[in-house]
This record gives C-alpha cells, sequence and structure tokens, in this order.
C-alpha cells in the first residue's frame, strides 16, 4: 500500500469535501499501480474518528466492488 495515502478524519467538520478526498485517494492508489479490489481495505485503514465502525462495515464487505462501496462511502 502506498506510504503516502492521506487519513479521512470523520469528526472534521473542516475536512476536504469526501468526493475530492475519494478522487484523490485513488488517483494516488492507480498511480502507484495498486489492485482496485484492495481499494477499499486501503481506505478502511485511513479513517479515523467516530465513522470508523460505518465505514469499515461498508469497505472491508467482501461482496461489494469499489465503486458500491465508493457510492456507499
Amino acid at each position: 500500500m502506498p506510504s503516502d495515502l492521506p487519513f479521512f478524519d470523520s469528526d472534521d467538520d473542516g475536512a476536504e469535501e469526501i468526493g475530492t478526498f475519494i478522487r484523490r485517494f485513488e488517483m494516488i492508489l492507480a498511480t502507484n499501480g495498486y489492485p482496485e479490489h484492495l481499494w477499499g481495505h486501503a481506505l478502511a485503514s485511513k479513517v479515523k474518528g467516530s465513522g470508523f465502525d460505518f465505514a469499515a462495515n461498508i469497505l472491508l464487505a467482501p461482496d461489494r466492488s469499489w465503486g458500491q462501496k465508493r457510492g456507499i462511502f
């Protein structure tokens, strides 16, 4: 997993807009050749704050594609 992935703090009201954050996150993963089927796991490991459990439940679900996870997140 790329070492320069940003964190998403679900409790930070001043945080970057989620759509912008996800696009930047995807760009870093794609540029580094990280397999798309692991992108949900990568993102789950970078979520902090009170929304972590919600995010982990979505992002670690084995029966959803990255597109589905991204849409729910």
